[in-house]
């Protein structure tokens, strides 16, 4: 039986009305009742009395008043679904004005001293024989023990989600919405994000929570972003992200790859689940262009020599007859051709450097005594072109180096930074130790390099050059990677740096 058919029973009904008719010996059933009841006889509901386990309940002397209705009682807030409730929404009121019968409506009783109960509440109104309302019952079972239990095992649930959440591989984030007056939604702020996102981000839990989608993600209109937001908010389908460009408030000017997914947790929230997946592009790329080295490579390899050795014999040729009175005439057709031939030989030189498998000569060295020795044909190069060139050398151990090799990595590197600046500038070349690796770079004052080009640097026979072969780079790949190293390129509006970090020692014997 609920509490709210035990109030209506017949036999409780014959209990009240002795009650209401002023039977004083009725208290006693009331008193060994094993659930709390309150009771007004007054329609105001300003005398409300309750029995010793409602009593006990609020925290009272048995059958002492106590009633919202009668006084501002500042010590006790009762609450209904997190909503502080007035005196005419509490159910003994709402039996009583309204005739209304209430079953099992939980509250929650919270007393200044920090004490927080929890009941279910079940009133009716009691009606005279003219079916007037002349007061009305109110039962209440204690939940409290229950509650906090439940409280407390939601709490660790939500703990161990929220470790869950911190220690995530993915970024994940929720976002509130923010509408004008007109419903249309304006923004979305961050609510939440876990410790991935953070540290990928670089940003602080206090530097991102509050703030605006515009803030955090500053090209988030123009690469749609915030309107797919809107979409899953207006329509609760999910939106796949695959390699998404979302920029960086903490890094000006750079913009990362993401793939993940945005969903709508309620009316006014959707979480992100994203993947910086930037380095994993990069390492694609790295691996793509490497494989179409390995195949040019293996065609050098091939077909280089195979190639080479014809010119040689048609220069030799060429050679001679230039030499001869009766084609004096014809000396300077000679020249050209040879110039030619001699063009083409070094075009399959660079070629042949593709070879993976070419033979290396490694001997310890220093990098700083092949860049002096080198120094003064790169100055009178640069001289030539109306271009200065700086060196500022690192001490650095010894690696084990292909001299010829590395020579011909920074001429390429040193032509291709003067090739890069229109006018006259200054190109930089420098030597030190990144945690632990042998460094060296090239630094020219140009304009930068375009992404579009940026993201084919390397790729064999590719130039923007009009006399360029496209191979002057990819040889230098293909060196750094003889030498156990790495290029790596930073470039921007005041000109482009290219990187080489040697893993040492490079080679071992």
């Amino acid at each position: 039986m609920s509490n709210l058919e035990m109030l209506n029973s017949p036999e409780f009904k014959t209990f009240v009305n002795q009650t209401f008719s002023g039977d004083e010996s009725s208290f006693r059933f009331f008193d060994m009742m094993p659930i709390g009841l309150s009771i007004t006889t007054d329609i105001s509901c300003k005398e409300i009395r309750h029995n010793p386990k409602a009593a006990s309940f609020l925290r009272i002397d048995d059958w002492s008043i106590l009633s919202h209705s009668a006084s501002n009682i500042t010590y006790l807030k009762i609450f209904r679904n997190g909503q502080e409730l007035l005196p005419e929404k509490m159910p003994i009121q709402r039996a009583t004005w309204l005739g209304e019968e209430i079953e099992s409506e939980e509250l929650e009783f919270v007393w200044n001293d920090g004490v927080r109960k929890f009941g279910l509440w079940s009133a009716r109104p009691v009606r005279d024989d003219n079916g007037v309302i002349v007061g009305a019952l109110a039962v209440c079972e204690d939940i409290t023990e229950r509650r906090l239990l439940e409280e407390e095992k939601l709490k660790e649930t939500e703990n161990r989600f929220q470790k869950y959440l911190e220690n995530m591989l993915e970024c994940f984030a929720v976002l509130r919405v923010k509408r004008d007056e007109k419903g249309q939604i304006v923004e979305f702020r961050s609510e939440y994000i876990n410790e991935s996102g953070r540290r990928d981000r670089n940003i602080t839990k206090e530097e991102h929570i509050g703030r605006s989608m515009h803030e955090l993600y500053p090209n988030s209109i123009e690469s749609g972003l915030f309107k797919m937001c809107c979409r899953v908010v207006e329509t609760g389908e999910p939106i796949e992200l695959d390699s998404f460009y979302i920029s960086n408030v903490k890094k000006p000017n750079t913009i990362e790859l993401y793939e993940g997914r945005i969903i709508k947790l309620d009316t006014e929230r959707i979480t992100f689940f994203g993947r910086n997946i930037t380095e994993k592009k990069k390492l694609e790329n790295e691996i793509g262009r490497l494989d179409r080295l390995n195949i040019v490579g293996e065609m050098a390899a091939s077909i280089g020599h195979e190639i080479r050795n014809p010119l040689t014999t048609v220069r030799g040729y060429l050679q001679m007859f230039g030499m001869k009175d009766k084609y004096a005439e014809h000396k300077e057709q000679f020249s050209t051709m040879i110039e030619e031939l001699d063009r083409a030989n070094l075009i399959i030189t660079e070629f042949l450097s593709l070879a993976k498998n070419k033979a290396v000569n490694f001997q310890h060295a220093n990098l700083n005594e092949i860049i002096h020795t080198l120094l003064p044909l790169l100055q009178a190069d640069a001289l030539h072109r109306g271009n200065e060139i700086k060196i500022e050398l690192g001490n650095i151990p010894e690696l084990d180096l292909d001299k010829k090799e590395i020579r011909q990595l920074l001429m390429n590197l040193v032509r291709n930074a003067e090739e890069a600046m229109l006018s006259k500038g200054t190109i930089v070349i420098k030597t030190g130790l990144d945690e632990g690796q042998v460094s060296l770079s090239v630094q020219d004052s140009g304009r930068g390099i375009p992404k579009d080009i940026l993201d084919k640097l390397g790729t064999p026979f590719f130039t923007t050059k009009d006399t360029g072969t496209g191979l002057g780079l990819p040889v230098c790949y293909r060196i750094a990677e003889r030498h156990n190293a790495k290029i790596k390129v930073k470039t921007g509006v005041n000109g482009t740096t290219f990187f080489v970090k040697f893993n040492n020692p490079a080679h071992e014997e």
